[in-house]
């Protein structure tokens, strides 16, 4: 495309911010910013932020890292990546086979630990924690997480598939989309799961970090959660299953006050949420088949774009496909959170959001009696016919191209 039709594209929906602002009751969304912008001028200002989502243009992949090494036993695994470390960064090689996991992995600045393929690479965790320890800060001394990417930049896994396999049963889920609620699925503690407490990729202060390409199975708790990070990107990844996913914060694909993460093309079965909170902003969800809810949980900071999902929940999922946390017990969403090109199913009934509207979530808990709902449908998807994401990587092109 040429510099002209992208600067045409750019012209249109610029020309589209004298429209007036979608109705917030008796005002306009809550503004995050003292300036007096329109509705769709801000869209188009968070549209520069979405296109920098996820990891930089000065990552290196690992494909393109000089020094490698291939792992020769699971006990020697983080004292492998430490030397790769020592040396300026570069890749470990998970060869075919299964390698038992026994205490918490930190993967350094600049390495990358990848398998052959997420089928034949196979990392079996095998830890304990308790629910007292596998919220807590740092410094970490139990085993909170399997896999630990703490104030680096740089690094990644790709190509692994990863187990949680302490015990000899099963989560409590089912296999069919259609089998009938059960409270005890999410809303009762298992003595049996109370030592399970592990999480299986935990992002803590990190920059710059991909999850690439990887099968998680059966987490003891969160299979992916990012605190107080920034610019990470989690794709083509393949989630099922938590043996805790109750109350307290259990069983998340789980994004804490961070910001500029991609979370593209996922795939997300059997947990509690997907959830984005607690002063998250400028993270992007993107073509991602989930069959859990989109969750804005507990006061994210706003300007997060949820687009061109599927999601689809089972009949035995407690959440609606896009939701929020309780108003007795969660803040409410930020302001600016978009939804725009999601195909849902609430269990069987048909669609929750029109997949050509363009809403932005209420910064707000809805007074329902008034017929208020938490979906602000907005006159903005003409200036975007082909998405905002894409429209998003438009507009860093012609930036790049004047800067």
């Amino acid at each position: 495309m040429s510099i002209n039709k992208l600067l045409t594209v750019v012209s249109i929906a610029l020309s589209l911010a004298a429209c007036s602002g979608v109705t917030r009751k008796e005002s306009t969304l809550t503004r995050s910013c003292t300036c007096d912008l329109s509705d769709i001028e801000i869209i188009h200002n968070d549209s520069i932020c979405w296109s920098r989502a996820g990891i930089t243009d000065d990552f290196i992949h690992w494909n393109k890292r000089a020094l490698r090494d291939t792992l020769t036993d699971a006990d020697q695994l983080q004292s492998q990546l430490d030397r790769i470390g020592q040396a300026g960064g570069g890749v470990l090689v998970v060869p075919e086979g299964t390698f038992v996991i026994r205490q918490t992995i930190r993967i350094p600045s600049n390495v990358a630990l990848v398998g052959v393929s997420s089928d034949a690479s196979i990392l079996k965790v095998q830890m304990n924690e308790v629910y007292k320890n596998s919220q807590h800060l740092p410094p970490y001394k139990g085993n909170a997480m399997a896999f630990l990417f703490e104030k680096v930049t740089g690094a990644s896994m790709e190509n692994l598939c990863l187990i949680y396999s302490a015990v000899d049963f099963e989560p409590m889920d089912f296999d069919t989309f259609d089998h009938p609620w059960q409270k005890e699925v999410f809303h009762v503690e298992d003595p049996n799961t109370d030592n399970l407490f592990v999480s299986m990729v935990w992002f803590e202060k990190a920059e710059n970090c991909k999850l690439d390409g990887c099968r998680i199975l059966q987490s003891g708790n969160d299979p992916i959660r990012i605190r107080n990070s920034r610019h990470i990107t989690c794709r083509d990844n393949f989630i099922d299953r938590a043996f805790n996913k109750g109350g307290g914060g259990a069983g998340y694909y789980n994004l804490i006050n961070s910001h500029y993460c991609l979370i593209y093309k996922e795939t997300v079965r059997r947990i509690r949420h997907l959830s984005i909170h607690l002063g998250s902003s400028y993270n992007v969800v993107y073509g991602c088949d989930l069959e859990v809810d989109v969750n804005f949980h507990n006061g994210d900071r706003g300007h997060n774009l949820v687009e061109n999902n599927t999601i689809k929940v089972p009949n035995w999922h407690s959440w609606h496909c896009i939701g929020t946390g309780s108003e007795s017990m969660h803040l409410p969403p930020g302001p600016y959170n978009v939804l725009y090109h999601n195909r849902t199913n609430y269990k069987g009934t048909g669609p929750e959001v029109a997949e050509q509207v363009l809403y932005f979530m209420a910064d707000y808990y809805p007074d329902k009696t008034l017929g208020e709902g938490k979906f602000i449908e907005t006159v903005f998807s003409k200036a975007f016919p082909n998405g905002l994401y894409n429209y998003s990587k438009l507009i860093k092109k012609v930036n790049d191209v004047f800067s």
